[in-house]
């Protein structure tokens, strides 16, 4: 059964390496370098080259590992952040908190679980054409467990079906049922309970649209 579930494992792994670095976004970053070297503006240019060369390079290492340090993942979704916040300049903004009670080199997420859910939001975010595309990312220690909560302002999931945004959701959805079929093995193959929840901010009547996911790691 353990073979069985390596085997299994390692297939999502490959398919969450073409779900997150897919030719749609690879496309994207080239047009973002080839219109920053149109516009004369080479800063920019070299910076989004290098950070889109160190994604590229963290998500290969990152994608033969179970588990990575939190220091680690935060740094991977940093550099894939930045390149989002160049690319759609002023449309978006990001912030990323860490509780001080959290060792960044001690405490362990299973590898390429989070970005789906922030690429989720970033996408929800500046498409939403009332506001600035906000999102938050937080991690925090509540008892023995690694909470991260991604948070965006977007339309939010419902609005999203109303508006018949199919290709849309189903890309979205994609990177986000590998990462819950991952956590569902690692729960299987390490006995231990990664829960993921999708939460409405509309639906949940906090006053607000946009999107809650949150995230429960428990810590060995």
């Amino acid at each position: 059964l353990e073979v069985e579930y390596n085997k299994r494992l390692t297939e999502l792994e490959l398919r969450a390496i073409r779900a997150q670095i897919n030719p749609h976004f690879i496309f994207n970053c080239l047009n973002s370098i080839q219109l920053f070297i149109m516009q004369e503006d080479y800063n920019s240019a070299q910076k989004y080259l290098s950070d889109f060369s160190l994604l590229i390079r963290k998500t290969l290492e990152m994608s033969k590992l179970n588990f990575v340090s939190l220091n680690d993942e935060v740094s991977y979704l940093t550099t894939y952040l930045t390149l989002e916040k160049m690319r759609f300049d002023d449309k978006m903004d990001y912030e990323i908190f860490i509780d001080p009670k959290l060792t960044l080199n001690k405490a362990e997420v299973p590898s390429m679980l989070l970005q789906p859910y922030v690429e989720n939001a970033v996408k929800h975010g500046i498409n939403n054409q009332d506001n600035k595309g906000k999102l938050k990312v937080l991690f925090e220690e509540i008892r023995e467990d690694l909470i991260c909560t991604i948070e965006d302002n977007g339309i939010g999931i419902r609005r999203t079906r109303e508006l018949g945004m199919d290709s849309f959701r189903k890309h979205l959805s994609a990177g986000m049922e590998l990462s819950r079929n991952r956590a569902e093995l690692m729960n299987k193959m390490f006995n231990t309970d990664i829960h993921i929840e999708i939460l409405d901010k509309e639906e949940s009547h906090l006053g607000e649209s946009g999107t809650i996911v949150k995230i429960t790691i428990p810590q060995f």
